[in-house]
């Protein structure tokens, strides 16, 4: 096979909706409000796979503005989520669509939100 790449297949694009979200954390000693995602905390984790076109859908459902920075993720500079930096923010109730090549395997979870 001398001469021949190996080319990854494509993986099927997928689309996830998110909420960021008020949310009471109970750790059983006491209760403090936070930041959720989907309704919880910690937020739902998310697998992505390497070649795969993702979409994500996030609604602010908080009374501030805010964004989601992707941590370590390879990413277009306008999907990195940095405020006043690479992105402008989500305001409250607004839906802002992220979408972004995956270049390598990975899982994300308890993204950051910033106001």
């Amino acid at each position: 096979m001398s001469g021949t790449a190996l080319v990854p297949l494509a993986a099927q694009a997928k689309t996830y909706d998110l909420t960021v979200d008020p949310v009471t954390i109970d750790i059983g000693t006491f209760k403090r409000l936070g930041i959720g995602y989907n309704g919880a905390s910690p937020s739902p984790v998310l697998r992505f796979t390497e070649g795969e076109e993702v979409t994500n859908n996030v609604t602010n459902k908080l009374s501030a503005s805010t964004s989601i920075h992707w941590h370590g993720s390879i990413l277009p500079y306008k999907m990195d989520g940095v405020l006043s930096i690479s992105c402008d923010v989500i305001a409250s109730g607004e839906t802002f669509t992220y979408n972004f090549p995956i270049i390598r395997s990975e899982t994300l979870a308890q993204n950051d939100a910033f106001k």
